[in-house]
């Protein structure tokens, strides 16, 4: 008979979902999403057509009204998101993101227009809304926008691939998740989930790293060809959609979400790649650290240093929030805050959602995050890496909904920097 895995003093740290909604049968829910569907209706009533020509006090008015409205459509994808990710095999959970999904779907089908129009916003119609400081306010959100121009399709296309948004991509990843954290597999007597038997291959014993690899490897071959399948369905995808939308690279369309430029990336690939023989020079290094035998794929990831150190919750909670303290009082009160009021979810639990991240909801609502906490040193660094980014949120919380999620390039500079602060 397999045994679980050890205790870590995380079990109990579970999310509170109440102060988005009560339930997943919460009636608040489904009314929100009514609602939101209504306003959307509503909106593309009063302004389709209108929003390049729109004075600069209309448009501010026309905006703060938007983001009234995003910032309420956005609590139950959120909330059913948490949920799904917390049990990925539920199907209650899982039904209800599919719902969410789909009612987010047909409102965003009466939003189409508000993206093509701000787009094609003119030069003089521009600095117009940019000279007064009502209008100025957005005028992030607006040149944002305006890049998009040159990849914008019509809006009944547009409108199509809205509507067959809730069975695209998103659908796949889902199914891509659902299936890794349904992976089980024996490591040693214990019963393992992916995420525990992956900590094991940087453990400091050699043996217990190599039958970890081949335990992970054997456990990845089932439906490894469903998930190569469902990797070159959301290829093909995204290949069709730069095709259609006319981006000159495969990441062309993720650098300009990300604001920066195709140039830029690729000079930054040309240095790491020019400079590969720091790389050879480490793992030349780490081989005679760990006894000039041979390295194989399990040592990877082997610690250098002896057996890497063992940490319980309240550890890893003392060491991040103690080194967010000791940078800016501040800071660490904003940072306890996820501690004292169920905003992380930190165990390991079967079916659970892998790897960690901070989910942001709005300006006026605190972000999660999301942890599966083994016990390893790594884990209190993950910890500082998602804590960062939660940070950064609340620090944002003074934008307006359109500028309060940053783009990744300055997103994972934040969070990284908690992270060497913590390794510090």
């Amino acid at each position: 008979m397999a045994r679980a895995a050890t205790s870590t003093g995380a079990e109990s740290i579970r999310w509170d979902l109440s102060d988005l909604f009560a339930s997943p049968t919460d009636p608040a829910l489904e009314a929100t999403l009514a609602k939101a569907l209504d306003f959307a209706r509503s909106f593309e009533t009063r302004y389709r057509g209108k929003l390049g020509s729109l004075e600069p006090h209309d448009f501010a008015g026309m905006m703060a009204e938007l983001e009234v409205a995003e910032e309420t459509a956005i609590k139950p994808e959120v909330y059913a998101y948490l949920l799904h990710s917390q049990n990925t095999q539920d199907p209650g959970a899982g039904r209800l993101l599919a719902r969410v999904r789909e009612a987010a779907a047909e409102r965003g089908a009466h939003g189409v227009f508000i993206a093509l129009e701000l787009a094609q916003i003119s030069d003089e119609q521009a600095a117009k809304l940019f000279s007064n400081p009502e209008s100025a306010r957005y005028r992030h959100h607006l040149e944002e926008a305006r890049k998009f121009r040159p990849h914008q399709l019509s809006e009944p296309e547009e409108r199509v691939l809205t509507d067959f948004s809730p069975v695209g991509s998103g659908a796949w990843v889902r199914l891509f998740e659902e299936l890794c954290a349904g992976i089980r597999m024996d490591l040693d007597g214990r019963d393992l989930g992916l995420e525990e038997a992956l900590t094991a291959l940087r453990d400091s014993d050699r043996s217990v790293r190599r039958r970890a690899s081949a335990a992970v490897t054997g456990a990845l071959t089932q439906d490894v060809r469903t998930r190569a399948y469902i990797f070159n369905t959301i290829l093909q995808e995204k290949s069709i959609d730069d095709r259609l939308r006319h981006f000159p690279s495969w990441i062309s369309s993720r650098n300009l979400a990300n604001e920066t430029s195709d140039a830029a990336v690729q000079a930054l690939v040309e240095a790491v790649t020019a400079r590969y023989d720091v790389c050879v020079r480490y793992y030349r290094v780490k081989r005679r650290l760990l006894g000039g035998e041979e390295l194989h794929e399990w040592d990877r990831y082997a610690p250098v240093a002896g057996s890497e150190r063992d940490l319980t919750w309240e550890d890893a909670r003392e060491l991040v929030l103690g080194s967010y303290q000791r940078f800016s009082p501040k800071v660490g009160k904003l940072i306890e805050e996820f501690f004292a009021h169920g905003w992380i979810d930190a165990p390991v639990v079967p079916n659970k959602a892998g790897g960690a991240y901070c989910m942001q909801v709005s300006p006026r609502h605190h972000p999660y995050v999301m942890l599966n906490f083994t016990g390893k040193f790594r884990d209190a660094l993950v910890m500082a890496h998602e804590l960062g980014h939660g940070l950064h949120d609340q620090l944002a919380s003074k934008q307006n909904y359109f500028d309060y999620q940053p783009p990744l390039t300055l997103a994972e500079t934040a969070s990284v920097f908690g992270e060497a602060m913590t390794f510090d």
